[in-house]
């Protein structure tokens, strides 16, 4: 069940503390910012370099670079949101665009949805801590290009149940309500739609595949 699941995952026997400090401070964006925040996508002309993370409790990064070719179409979607319920289905489908690029040039294309799957002797096998990141790189990515006109970027969540479930997310805002949400890519291979759904309910377990299909 994935309410109950444990996404915090470990190589061999080295344990990793995780502050939620850690999470901001490991993003490393390589992008060169050359062009202003804007209530208007304006996608760089030249290509960004987003840092990703992996291996788990973001062990280890690689570049990925993000050209027009990409960010433009995924400007042109989100343009197309009426509303803030429609702009995170929108979101939802960006940040597994973005995750899939990622994977053509960084290990992350062996990730498995869960932790479940990962086969952790290769490089490239994420944990929620890791997708938690690259999410919120994702999202600050549209953010400073403008492509967010009704959400703003938050700080990553975190949720602990029954003591030992411990789970993190990317956050995102909703600007008119102030309203939060998760945007959950950690549960599903690459590719997929992530979660995106109030904090609230997610803080309760309420984060299956029933729910994630229901959003779409």
């Amino acid at each position: 069940m994935y309410a109950l699941t444990q996404c915090k995952g470990f190589r061999d026997t080295e344990t990793r503390r995780y502050q939620p400090r850690f999470l901001l401070v490991s993003m490393v964006f390589g992008w060169a910012i050359g062009w202003p925040p804007s209530a208007n996508a304006q996608t760089p002309t030249s290509p960004v370099e987003v840092s990703i993370c992996f291996d788990y409790a973001c062990a280890h990064h690689a570049p990925a670079q993000f050209d027009a070719m990409l960010l433009n179409p995924i400007a042109a979607s989100l343009a197309q949101a009426r509303d803030a319920a429609d702009e995170r289905r929108l979101i939802a489908r960006a940040v597994a665009q973005l995750y899939l690029a990622a994977s053509r040039q960084t290990p992350i294309w062996r990730d498995r949805g869960g932790n479940r799957n990962d086969n952790t002797d290769l490089p490239g096998a994420m944990d929620c801590l890791d997708h938690s990141a690259n999410t919120t790189a994702f999202l600050q990515l549209m953010q400073r290009v403008g492509m967010l006109r009704f959400h703003r970027l938050g700080e990553p969540a975190r949720r602990i149940r029954y003591f030992v479930a411990e789970h993190w997310s990317a956050r995102i805002i909703e600007s008119a309500s102030d309203a939060e949400y998760v945007v959950d890519s950690w549960f599903f291979d690459l590719g997929t739609p992530a979660i995106v759904m109030p904090l609230a309910a997610w803080r309760t377990g309420d984060d299956s595949v029933e729910t994630r299909a229901s959003l779409q």
